[in-house]
C-alpha cells in the first residue's frame, strides 16, 4: 500500500501564488488604519527622500519580475514532467 505522501500531488505554482497574494492584500488592508493615524508632514519635509522612494519602487519591481520568472519556469518544468 502506498503512503499518503506518494499519492498526494504536488501543488502547482499558480496554486501557491494565489494565497501569497491574498496574504499581501490582507496585510496591506490591515496596515491602512495605521497609515491613516500617522502624523501629517508637509511636502517640504518629504522632498529630500525622493531617491529612497524611487529605490524602493525599483526594488519591488525587480522582486516582482523575479517572482514572475520563477513561476514561469516552474510552470515549464511541471509541463515537462507530465
Amino acid at each position: 500500500m502506498k503512503s499518503f505522501f506518494t499519492l498526494a500531488r504536488r501543488p502547482r505554482a499558480s496554486e501557491l501564488l494565489a494565497p501569497a497574494l491574498l496574504t499581501l492584500f490582507v496585510l496591506a488592508a490591515l496596515a491602512g488604519p495605521v497609515w491613516a493615524q500617522a502624523p501629517q508632514t508637509s511636502p517640504l519635509e518629504m522632498r529630500h527622500f525622493w531617491h529612497v522612494f524611487i529605490a524602493y519602487a525599483i526594488a519591488w519591481v525587480l522582486i516582482g519580475g523575479w517572482l514572475f520568472t520563477i513561476v514561469r519556469r516552474l510552470r515549464k518544468v511541471e509541463e515537462r514532467l507530465r
